[in-house]
């Protein structure tokens, strides 16, 4: 039996090295003779040279780098420059390796092999991802083709592409592969409050750990790239329809409330160290208003359900209503602060009330129609 155990977890690791092998043979070894010329190496991206010198100040001043860079705004300066965690991560290996004075050389050669090394490393959380959702093999299928495949992933991470596109790909992927995680055993466990209220480490240990490190790699991920944001914004909508979902079918939403409420305060306190931009406080904090928001809604719905069918629906628009109100007030309120893209976030919320008027139409066949008016106007004012 031990053997029969064995064989298949030997063919997987097989198989997993066999595709770093061809990535690393794609991304190192066609492109190697154009990088490395007799004239010395070249970065195989015009916004490479622009990292590479943010990488080459703070490699050679650890951990200062330079603050006013005539370049960025001829013929004036940039007096506000910022390295983000690609830059570090680039630096931080150049210096340990230069024994904290790296020459030019060591530095510009952990700037071309970094992107080939990340876009390898990406095939892990891909074949996680895959595994968790469709089984072993197609997680291993779907290793080999992310390793193979034509187009920007496989561009933006071959050798001397010093640029932080490939660190996205790998962040975003390690986040979804926890979140995942954190989802699938909070769900598998029936994890509730109560076990939070227990200290059930047994339990809760393995979610909430997942949930922290897919806050942690979605921190990173906003340091590594501001635009980041958006991938917030898509986890937001993705706990907004899975919580309606496990509520439509009379499943306890608690584990998502759980990883949802520890993703997103995590994610808050990253990225309020890493930025001091209101509209990264803003976005998540109301990221973070979710789980409370849908849960109490949750909760009206049942209370009323079990007292009357009729009052349900009733009672069930009015909160929609309501929220729908309050949410297009919230929206104006930080459209006029800080701008469109948080307005965007704040209509996904507005999505909530909404969506609870058509349930209750659903579900009760009569709605006031009073109470669309007011909901709808929520949504039309985000």
């Amino acid at each position: 039996m031990g053997v029969r155990k064995l064989i298949p977890r030997l063919s997987l690791i097989l198989l997993l090295g066999l595709s770093a092998t061809i990535s690393l043979f794609l991304r190192v070894r066609l492109p190697y003779d154009r990088v490395f010329s007799s004239e010395g190496i070249k970065f195989t991206s015009a916004d490479a040279y622009f990292h590479m010198r943010q990488v080459d100040s703070l490699a050679r001043n650890f951990p200062n780098f330079t603050a006013v860079d005539p370049f960025l705004m001829y013929p004036g300066a940039a007096n506000e420059v910022s390295i983000g965690f690609f830059g570090w991560l680039l630096a931080i290996p150049a210096w340990i390796i230069g024994s904290g004075s790296p020459s030019q050389q060591i530095v510009d050669t952990v700037g071309v092999y970094m992107p080939a090394v990340l876009g390898t490393l990406t095939i892990i959380p891909v074949y996680v991802i895959g595994k968790e959702l469709f089984g072993r093999w197609a997680g291993v299928l779907s290793a080999g083709l992310v390793s193979i495949l034509p187009g920007e992933f496989l561009g933006r991470s071959i050798l001397g592409f010093a640029d932080y596109h490939v660190a996205e790909t790998l962040f975003t992927a390690l986040t979804m592969m926890f979140l995942i995680l954190a989802i699938k055993t909070g769900n598998m466990r029936q994890l509730t409050f109560g076990h939070l209220k227990t200290r059930d480490w047994a339990t809760i240990r393995k979610p909430l750990i997942y949930s922290l490190l897919a806050a942690v790699f979605m921190g990173i991920y906003i340091f590594t790239w501001l635009g980041g944001l958006l991938f917030a914004f898509i986890v937001a909508v993705f706990f907004v329809i899975q919580f309606i979902v496990d509520h439509l079918k009379g499943k306890s939403t608690a584990y998502l409330t759980i990883t949802s409420t520890v993703f997103f305060s995590v994610t808050l306190v990253i990225s309020l160290l890493i930025s001091s931009s209101s509209i990264y406080t803003a976005s998540l904090a109301i990221a973070l208003l979710i789980p409370p928001v849908m849960l109490g809604l949750r909760r009206l719905i049942l209370h009323n359900e079990a007292r009357s069918d009729e009052a349900a629906a009733s009672r069930g628009a009015e909160l929609a209503a309501l929220g729908g109100v309050v949410l297009f007030f919230v929206a104006l309120s930080i459209l006029a602060i800080n701008g469109s893209f948080v307005a965007l976030l704040a209509t996904a919320l507005l999505m909530i009330p909404v969506l609870s008027v058509v349930y209750e139409l659903v579900a009760n066949k009569e709605i006031k129609p009073l109470y669309y008016i007011v909901a709808l106007l929520g949504l039309g004012g985000g």
